[in-house]
C-alpha cells in the first residue's frame, strides 16, 4: 500500500509526492486533476485524436520528470510555439 502526503517538507508548489512500497518517492498530479483524468475515456469519432489525448494524459501523469518535460516540448512543437 502506498502512502500519499502533502506538507511543507514533502510538497513543493502544491505538488504532492507518493512513497511507493519499494521506497521510491514519486511525484503525483494534484488530487482533483488526478481524479478527473484517471477515469476519463476519450471517445471521439477521430481515432488519432483519441490516441493523442490518451498519450497526453499518460505523459502528464507520468512520475518521470523527463517524460513530462518531453511532453511539454512536443506540445510546443505541435502547436507552433517552439
Amino acid at each position: 500500500m502506498s502512502q500519499h502526503w502533502t506538507c511543507a517538507k514533502c510538497a513543493r508548489n502544491g505538488v504532492a509526492f507518493e512513497l511507493n512500497p519499494d521506497g521510491w518517492v514519486l511525484r503525483i498530479a494534484p488530487e482533483t486533476l488526478r481524479e478527473a483524468l484517471l477515469p476519463a475515456t476519450f471517445v471521439t469519432e477521430d481515432a488519432v485524436l483519441n490516441s493523442l489525448l490518451e498519450t497526453a494524459r499518460a505523459e502528464y501523469l507520468d512520475p518521470d520528470p523527463k517524460v513530462r518535460q518531453e511532453s511539454l516540448e512536443n506540445y510546443r512543437v505541435y502547436t507552433g510555439q517552439a
